[in-house]
């Protein structure tokens, strides 16, 4: 009899810590945290605790660089002096960020393995409460309604057991993706910062600063095998971007328009924009 009701009980916390391992199979995911204030947030580790939203991306690998930063978010940036870089706000916003949420995660870690286990503690007591302290060695001396009664009795511990821990999962994985979304926004709020601060630079008219979606745009693909504009022509578009032709050489708009802002015509006494000269040498 006792051996039917330990293995009875001890089988419904096997159960529900097999949910746990099924859940979470990456070992890296062991909700034991050695140190509750330090947590290394990264695909290793917390990615396998997240259900949706995506995963985290480390804002230390831009190396402070915001036009890194940027071009991951699909903005390409090109033309800044390191005088305009001063006002563009700083990665450490982003950083900080970061590291308050590693610490948040960490915290709730390592009190989702304290909860665990007074769960599993809980269970044991609630056990030998029913014999009397005695644990399930002394139960061989039950017999019919009271032997029936403590089998129920050891199924519900079990059950209440695997419930419990359940509980405890479901909330640390609400707590994790409301960190990931905090993140996330701090993320998007700081992106519209930066763009914010091109604008503004922009805006001055006093800089050569230039902002693209088009990831080719500030590449010269003119040497691809798939260049090929119609013979006779000067102007021609590709992946996106105008290419120009003047004396026999292909080369992007904004390129030409750069190199002609020291064309004659551009001097005075004409003083013609860099694009009327452009446009009388493209036929354009």
């Amino acid at each position: 009899m006792s051996q039917t009701l330990g293995a009875n009980f001890t089988g419904n916390m096997q159960m529900a810590q097999n949910q746990w391992n099924q859940q979470f199979a990456n070992p890296v995911s062991n909700p034991t945290n050695p140190n509750p204030y330090d947590f290394n947030w990264d695909s290793q580790t917390i990615n396998p605790y997240i259900q949706g939203g995506g995963d985290i991306t480390n804002p230390y690998q831009y190396g402070g660089n915001q036009r890194s930063f940027l071009q991951d978010q699909g903005i390409y940036v090109q033309g800044l002096t390191d005088e305009e870089l001063a006002f563009l706000p700083s990665m450490d916003r982003l950083n900080t960020a970061y590291d308050r949420m590693n610490t948040n995660v960490g915290m709730a870690r390592t009190g989702l393995g304290f909860n665990m286990d007074a769960q599993q503690l809980a269970g044991q007591q609630n056990l030998l409460n029913m014999t009397g302290g005695q644990g399930l060695a002394s139960v061989g001396g039950f017999g019919g309604r009271s032997s029936a009664n403590m089998m129920s009795n050891v199924a519900n511990q079990g059950q209440a057991y695997r419930s419990g821990l359940n509980q405890q999962m479901a909330g640390f994985q609400s707590d994790i993706l409301g960190m990931q979304y905090d993140f996330q926004d701090a993320q998007s709020n700081y992106q519209d910062a930066l763009t914010t601060a091109l604008g503004n630079i922009a805006a001055s008219g006093e800089t050569d600063l230039e902002v693209s979606t088009n990831a080719g745009a500030f590449v010269d693909e003119s040497s691809n095998t798939d260049f090929a504009p119609p013979a006779g022509s000067s102007i021609y578009n590709y992946n996106g971007n105008e290419y120009g032709n003047i004396n026999g050489q292909w080369k992007p708009k904004r390129e030409w328009l750069s190199a002609l802002e020291n064309h004659p015509l551009t001097q005075p006494p004409t003083n013609a924009s860099p694009e009327f000269v452009y446009q009388q040498l493209t036929g354009g």
